[in-house]
């Protein structure tokens, strides 16, 4: 085998490890975005579940109770609720 021949087998190995590389580059990057992608989608649907949670809780009972942390470590509850414009009053008209 003269030098050349080596050459370009040694070149032959080269491109195919660059190639297979590369490759396995995209492959792992493309994996990384479905990952992504699921991860995205979940949140999503968890926000939604949320949300239908608190108007099922306030068509049922009228009211929904949040629980959370102040900034002193103490727990506070918010109660949310429907407010319904009184009957009796009768809607003001905004004149000029």
């Amino acid at each position: 085998m003269d030098k050349r021949t080596i050459a370009i087998y040694v070149l032959i190995i080269v491109v195919v490890f660059l190639i297979g590389y590369i490759g396995a580059i995209k492959f792992k990057q493309s994996q990384e975005e479905k990952e992504q992608a699921i991860y995205e989608e979940g949140l999503r649907l968890g926000r939604l579940l949320e949300q239908q949670s608190v108007i099922n809780q306030l068509q049922s009972t009228g009211f929904y109770s949040l629980a959370f942390v102040d900034e002193a470590n103490q727990t506070q509850t918010i109660h949310l609720s429907i407010l319904q414009q009184n009957p009796q009053l009768p809607e003001q008209e905004i004149t000029e």
